[in-house]
């Protein structure tokens, strides 16, 4: 099946496990999220040391949306955590965007001993510098989560 086509299905009609680690990667960097979300978990498990390097792109040149942004983060932080963290530090200084800080502190808190020390420490104290000056309105969730941790 050649790329395109698979663009014409929706994600849940496409069997990932199926798919080569090459036609894994260029579904991971193409243009339909969904399906670019979903191949790129299929790649971490079956080649993770390429699954690594589409994470890395995708969060390098910010491709995709936000939630393909964080599924990379995720997928990342599983294979090389220090290499997440690096980029979770770069994405605190700068990030707005909610829901990819909410996926790093979700990390933080599931893995709360590569948090304590070194990078990670840097990366949870500016993590909880950037929670604590937001709106106080809007960040009931973002405190409890904090709190957690």
């Amino acid at each position: 099946m050649e790329i395109d086509e698979f663009y014409i299905l929706t994600d849940d009609l496409i069997d990932y496990s199926s798919l080569s680690s090459d036609t894994l990667k260029e579904l991971a960097l193409g243009e339909e999220l969904f399906i670019a979300t979903s191949a790129l978990a299929q790649l971490a498990t079956i080649n993770s040391s390429l699954a690594s390097a589409v994470a890395a792109d995708i969060l390098s040149h910010l491709k995709g949306d936000r939630y393909l942004q964080a599924a990379a983060i995720e997928t990342l932080f599983g294979i090389d955590k220090m290499r997440a963290i690096e980029y979770m530090k770069q994405a605190v200084t700068g990030e707005e965007d909610r829901y990819i800080l909410t996926a790093i502190v979700e990390l933080a808190i599931e893995n709360k001993s590569d948090f304590q020390s070194g990078l990670g420490w840097t990366v949870f104290r500016l993590l909880s510098d950037k929670i604590k000056s937001f709106n106080a309105d809007s960040i009931d969730t973002e405190r409890s989560l904090l709190e957690s941790l």
